[in-house]
């Protein structure tokens, strides 16, 4: 199957940690859904292969939830009769991502009504004074309201994002911040240790001087705490950072991981056709200009190709396969690529799996010891072809 990301680039507000593409200058948002629908038309032709139907769609930002639900119907709609899929199909997943603010009465079942059926809403503490100082513009109650309007509006496919590894955040916090997530009981869990990004203001204040990340050692201890608790309370522990009930992955996510073809659209999303990736201009400003008319000529001025080599999409099957619990299998690494390739990679893993750093299932898979995905960067590093 494959997949459609949209990348909406509205904030009303910039959260510390983030570096993302977005804008908090709203006044275009109206016009956005229009401007999505044109670059489709100009891309309709991205999944050639009759066996690239679309099963997925995925809103993310930026916030997603800061859109008209009439329009995200509207654009899901239009999206259907260009590439030729059924919203409505049984196994199709429609994915927004939402602020809890946003959720406010209505806004649930209006988003159901617009087609979506899976939820990630962004939580990323139950403290109000870790949202505070991440910016967020949500309390711990509001969150918690939010979720049981998803639920009352009939939403049956929750994801919660949550963030640890910062310094603010003890022991105890994360330990009774987990046992309240379970006791919603989501469908999915998406956990994130907090990373310092250069664009960001944590990145500006940690280069100042005004921020110190905790030790590794504390972060390691609040992943494998949240690693073997989620386990005991039967969620299946399926990536690096993401949980989920029986039946309940991510499938849009789960095709990224499996290296299944995708079109993004939007100001500043990927796409990867299988052989290239794609890049759209971060330029919200120029994406309107240039998708206002209905027929735009081309892409060329907007979208940014980069051929990749063979070595390039190895050392990325590598590193997808690797992140997944499930590791890769072997045979279909020797069947997709070269063998000289194969060869050498052959011999990086011999020295990884003396070093612990992989083992193998007997069964032709290989995979990093749940103990050490935590550090899982460096394993996969070892294994690239140089």
């Amino acid at each position: 199957m494959a997949g459609i990301y949209i990348h909406i680039p509205y904030c009303k507000s910039y959260c510390t940690y983030c570096d993302f593409y977005s804008q908090t200058n709203l006044s275009s948002v109206g016009r956005f859904a229009g401007a999505l629908i044109s670059e489709a038309k100009s891309r309709r032709d991205f999944f050639p292969d009759s066996d690239k139907v679309v099963r997925t769609l995925y809103l993310g930002g930026g916030t997603p939830s800061l859109m008209n639900p009439d329009d995200v119907g509207r654009l899901a709609s239009a999206l259907g009769q260009i590439f030729e899929f059924d919203l409505s199909a049984p196994d199709f997943e429609f994915t927004a991502e939402v602020n809890p603010d946003d959720i406010l009465p209505g806004y649930a079942e209006s988003l159901a009504a617009a087609g979506v059926n899976r939820v990630s809403m962004g939580v990323q503490s139950l403290y109000d004074e870790h949202l505070k100082w991440m910016n967020r513009r949500h309390t711990a109650v509001r969150a918690i309201d939010a979720y049981k309007s998803l639920r009352e509006a009939g939403i049956g496919n929750i994801s919660i994002d949550l963030i640890f590894g910062f310094r603010a955040l003890t022991e105890p916090q994360w330990i009774e911040e987990i046992e309240r997530i379970i006791e919603l009981r989501p469908e999915h869990i998406s956990a994130y240790q907090m990373s310092i990004e250069p664009g960001s203001k944590l990145g500006k204040d940690y280069r100042r001087g005004e921020y110190t990340p905790p030790d590794d050692d504390t972060s390691y201890r609040e992943y494998e705490y949240l690693r073997k608790r989620l386990a005991e309370a039967g969620y299946d522990h399926y990536e690096i950072s993401n949980f989920a009930l029986p039946d309940f992955r991510s499938q849009h996510n789960s095709s990224y991981w499996e290296g299944v073809p995708y079109l993004g659209l939007g100001p500043a999303a990927h796409s990867y056709d299988g052989e290239s990736r794609y890049e759209n201009i971060e330029n919200l400003g120029r994406y309107l200009n240039y998708f206002g008319g209905e027929k735009p000529a081309d892409t060329g001025g907007i979208n940014r190709r980069e051929s990749l080599s063979e070595r390039d999409r190895f050392n990325e099957f590598i590193m997808i396969s690797l992140r997944k619990t499930d590791g890769a299998d072997f045979e279909r690494i020797t069947s997709l690529f070269d063998q000289s390739l194969v060869e050498r990679f052959r011999e990086n893993l011999i020295t990884v799996l003396k070093e612990g750093g992989v083992v193998s299932d007997g069964k032709g898979r290989i995979k990093i010891p749940p103990e050490k995905l935590f550090v899982s960067d460096g394993i996969i590093r070892d294994l690239f072809i140089d």
